[in-house]
């Protein structure tokens, strides 16, 4: 099977039942390595790499293969074995230098070059001015494809009395920043060099039970910048649990009790009676719940009885976590992962792929009541945060 690289920090490697991920980014001082049998390493469609210290991004084209790739500060060096081939493109109309002397194809929007060796050699490309015109167009650079910045959505913060750590998604992979300070004018900066959709940051050394503010800003690889508004968050006292937040939420708030109308149900409609039925399925499943947690046993087959969801759970993430979630996605039908192969019943996995954002979205629509409303939202987002979890837990007997 083959393996794909990304370029991200080595400090997430991680290998995958099926399918092995290489991650991978270039530092100033020391360069980032992967080495493996020739044909054994290609590029997924749109891979990137992001190098430092110029700042630039290339994208390497999906069927190429090498036999490994050195990502430096300015430029990457590719370990080629005799019919091994990559194909490099900068959005920037970079000139791509390189060892083997093969020609920048300027074009307009973009440069390219595709490297293709009949023997064992090393080549490095090093990206430089900005090359010519296409078709005559001249020197100057010619506006980029994509012209929309990255939207940033799902702002989750976990406060903690000295630290506070803040999530959210971008709509594209981005680079991205958090200004912060006790006003608007911030004084501080925490910054990612990799490009994601998914997002962390910690913010570290806060004074307890002080006014913050912040604002998140998110950079795309062809330059364009989205800025979220000015929020704010308040630390908590020394020694005070940590809390969840999401943007826009002022605190809990308390659920209302259902008022249910006894009727016949001689005299009940057709979408009555299905409602009178789903109340009650509701009620049923969390009888279970209580049942189940009274006599300490799981409500799932498979999620151990003491386990609760108490982190949040997104894209691309590789955690215990995410396979006791797949279980209980899997405990019901309309939310089932898949029928068969990886992700189905008794085949769950520890990472959060498309399969388990398209389950959660299916989940969170389903309970849209107690998951979406609140915040607003009328469609699922896969996003597992603060009432998605609360929703697993109560499944679980929590």
């Amino acid at each position: 099977m083959a393996k794909y690289f990304l370029a991200t920090p080595l400090r997430n490697l991680r290998f995958l039942t099926g399918l092995a991920i290489v991650f991978l980014f270039g530092v100033l001082l020391m360069p980032s390595s992967v080495f493996a049998a020739y044909n054994t390493v290609q590029f997924t469609e749109g891979a990137q790499v992001y190098l430092e210290g110029i700042p630039l991004t290339l994208v390497i084209s999906s069927g190429g293969n090498v036999a490994g790739m050195t990502v430096y500060s300015t430029y990457v060096s590719f370990s080629m074995e005799s019919g091994s081939s990559v194909t490099l493109t900068s959005s920037d109309r970079k000139t791509l230098t390189n060892t083997a002397g093969v020609s920048t194809n300027c074009l307009e929007g973009y440069s390219q070059i595709t490297l293709t060796s009949t023997q064992t050699e090393t080549i490095t490309v090093t990206p430089s001015d900005t090359c010519g015109g296409g078709g005559g167009g001249g020197g100057g650079a010619a506006p980029p494809t994509d012209t929309t910045a990255p939207s940033i959505s799902n702002i989750q913060l976990t406060i903690a009395d000295t630290t506070t750590t803040i999530t959210w998604q971008t709509s594209e992979a981005s680079l991205t920043w958090i200004f912060y300070g006790t006003s608007t004018a911030y004084g501080s900066e925490q910054k990612s060099t990799v490009y994601n959709t998914s997002h962390s940051i910690t913010l570290e050394n806060l004074t307890p039970q002080t006014t913050y503010h912040y604002q998140i800003k998110s950079k795309d690889s062809s330059g364009n910048t989205g800025a979220y508004t000015d929020q704010t968050f308040i630390t908590l006292a020394l020694g005070e649990t940590p809390v969840v937040e999401v943007e826009g939420e002022e605190g809990e708030e308390e659920e209302e009790e259902e008022v249910v109308v006894k009727k016949p149900i001689s005299e009940m409609t057709v979408e009555e009676l299905k409602a009178e039925i789903l109340r009650i399925s509701k009620l049923i499943t969390e009888l279970q719940a209580e049942l189940a947690q009274l006599f300490g046993e799981g409500v799932i087959e498979g999620v151990p009885a003491t386990f609760t969801f108490q982190k949040n759970l997104y894209f691309d993430m590789v955690d215990t976590d995410v396979k006791y979630l797949q279980i209980v996605l899997n405990s019901s039908t309309d939310t089932k992962l898949a029928d068969s192969g990886v992700g189905s019943p008794g085949k769950e996995t520890n990472y959060f792929g498309l399969l388990t954002k398209s389950a959660v979205i299916k989940f969170q629509e389903k309970y849209s009541d107690s998951i979406l409303a609140p915040l607003g939202f009328s469609q699922g987002t896969g996003y597992v945060g603060n009432n998605t979890r609360e929703k697993l837990n109560k499944l679980l007997g929590k």
